[in-house]
């Protein structure tokens, strides 16, 4: 199956859901869309918090005492 055909059946199948269907789908994808975005960008840059911590946790570490 090539994706246009992937395409049109989806579009096909979306033509025959009630209104009411399509925006809970619209808003789960939203909502999966925003929460994926924000999990990249606590990947990629970390807080300022976070980098502070760590060098606090590493001067801990090289100066030999527990944690």
């Amino acid at each position: 199956m090539t994706k246009l055909q992937i395409k049109e059946k989806i579009n096909n199948y979306l033509d025959k859901l009630p209104t009411s269907k399509l925006e809970e789908i619209a808003s789960y994808i939203e909502n999966n869309y925003s929460t994926e975005k924000l999990t990249y960008q606590s990947k990629k840059q970390p807080s300022s918090l976070g980098k502070k911590l760590r060098a606090i946790r590493a001067k801990i570490i090289a100066e030999g005492e527990p944690l």
